[in-house]
């Protein structure tokens, strides 16, 4: 069993969506997503349905939470993946949540990725590429996002949409979704990521540190604390990642 979004869970069964308070982290990336809009768009889920979001992170930190809205009744089942690489991607999962929609109409969800963290499954550099995949299944489900005529003007969101292998339509469609991600350096022997370990990186590390920052949770324990202090000098003598 495990807790995904505030519910307890097992590993093979769908899980509540959670509230927006379960955001974790610092927004990073944003597609418009609001149902209400004058430029809202709908995407159908369906079996053998598969549509890839292409996102590129703005910030350098593990990826950490997502929110996207759905639509349609109640008791539908949406499944969201992240996979590596550009779209249409068919790389590994890197991780995977599916929750079933407990509300009829426009329902906001906030899938929290903070157990991927430890493993650094889901660490982006800045400027990485992945993608959002989502698939579902249920009668009238879909998801929000938006869409601007290529010819009135650029996409909402400056990354492409896929359906079914291929880029969607006319390509001024997209996906509605906010990424959240908690700051964390590639390297953190290099704490100020300047591309050299020296006395600038202990500074860097000992004020996050004394802020109780969470890039200073060095062993990734969920705290900042002695703990950490002693792992950033183990790895900043040695130099190492």
């Amino acid at each position: 069993m495990r807790y995904v979004q505030g519910v307890l869970c097992a590993a093979a069964v769908w899980c509540a969506a959670a509230s927006a308070s379960a955001q974790l982290g610092t927004i990073d990336q944003r597609s418009q997503q609001s149902p209400t809009d004058n430029k809202a768009a709908w995407f159908t889920l369906g079996t053998n349905l598969v549509w890839q979001q292409q996102v590129r992170a703005g910030l350098t930190g593990n990826l950490s939470s997502i929110q996207f809205t759905s639509g349609g009744p109640a008791g539908g089942v949406i499944t969201l993946r992240i996979r590596p690489g550009t779209a249409w991607s068919n790389g590994p999962v890197l991780a995977q949540r599916t929750i079933r929609k407990n509300l009829t109409g426009p329902e906001m969800h906030t899938l929290d990725f903070s157990e991927e963290v430890p493993s650094l499954s889901l660490l982006m550099p800045m400027g990485a590429t992945f993608v959002i995949e989502f698939t579902g299944t249920g009668s009238n489900l879909g998801l929000y996002g938006s869409y601007v005529n290529p010819s009135t003007g650029p996409a909402l969101y400056p990354h492409p949409l896929y359906f079914q292998g291929s880029r969607f339509l006319n390509g001024g469609w997209r996906i509605g979704f906010t990424t959240y991600v908690i700051s964390r350096p590639l390297c953190l022997s290099d704490f100020n990521s300047d591309g050299g370990v020296d006395g600038d990186d202990i500074t860097a590390f000992i004020s996050a540190w004394e802020y109780g920052d969470p890039e200073a949770d060095v062993s990734e324990d969920g705290g900042v604390d002695g703990n950490d202090l002693y792992e950033f000098f183990v790895l900043w003598e040695g130099a190492s990642c």
